[in-house]
């Protein structure tokens, strides 16, 4: 398991920056699709660092999207 460093309180990063990540974390929380107990962790991981991002930019949190359909559930058009 990865060990998690805490950042240098002298490291900041831009709002761009911040705003950037946060369009790629909820790019990537719509594109998820859970099939297994790690893809529910990946989930659940991405919401969390949605929430922070959110936080670090004064936004409030946000209710997290539905999950993708998995293949089996989806329905043949």
């Amino acid at each position: 398991m990865a060990r998690h460093r805490k950042l240098d309180a002298n490291t900041a990063l831009t709002r761009e920056a911040l705003e950037t990540l946060l369009d790629l974390v909820e790019i990537r929380l719509g594109c998820v699709e859970v099939y297994d107990r790690e893809d529910a962790r990946e989930l659940k991981q991405l919401v969390k660092t949605r929430d922070q991002l959110n936080g670090m930019l004064g936004i409030g949190t946000q209710k997290p999207p539905a999950p993708a359909l998995t293949q089996r559930e989806r329905i043949p058009a």
